[in-house]
């Protein structure tokens, strides 16, 4: 296909994320540590790409899960 592109989802490893993972937190947990510190979800990427213009809304809604 032409014009692909990547959307990322990154967590920032931060002393409040290592305690969570340390302490044996659920996956929910970690994720909203994460978005407490500003993590972006990969559906979240993918609107503000829509946004941009790049890709379309309902692409982003077929490939990703909701938040």
């Amino acid at each position: 296909y032409k014009g692909r592109f990547a959307i990322l989802e990154t967590m920032p490893l931060i002393e409040d994320l290592r305690r969570v993972i340390i302490e044996g937190g659920s996956a929910i947990d970690i994720k909203d540590v994460s978005m407490k510190h500003g993590m972006i979800s990969l559906r979240r990427c993918g609107l503000l790409n829509a946004m941009r213009g790049v890709t379309t809304v309902e692409e982003i809604l077929q490939t990703t899960v909701g938040d």
